[in-house]
């Protein structure tokens, strides 16, 4: 997930670019998380604590994004 130097010119203030780096990382893990979860025996009930809290957490940092980051969000009807 290594960026460019114009990629990272791109991205606006230094504010802009540390949500930018966090939305990514949290949407990535959220991805890998309900991967794996829903390949392993771990209940869902459970798993669906973690990840609705992760969502939240990156929902959230899209709701502060003064730019575009609605690519970012995570519909949490579908945990």
């Amino acid at each position: 997930m290594a960026v460019s130097k114009k990629e990272l010119l791109d991205m606006g203030s230094p504010t802009e670019y540390a949500l930018t780096v966090a939305m990514r990382h949290l949407n990535y893990e959220f991805k890998e998380t309900f991967r794996y979860v829903e390949s392993t025996e771990i209940p869902k009930s459970t798993a669906r604590r973690y990840l609705n809290n992760l969502a939240k957490l990156n929902n959230e940092l899209v709701d502060r994004y003064t730019g575009d980051a609605s690519g970012y969000y995570i519909n949490l009807e579908e945990v």
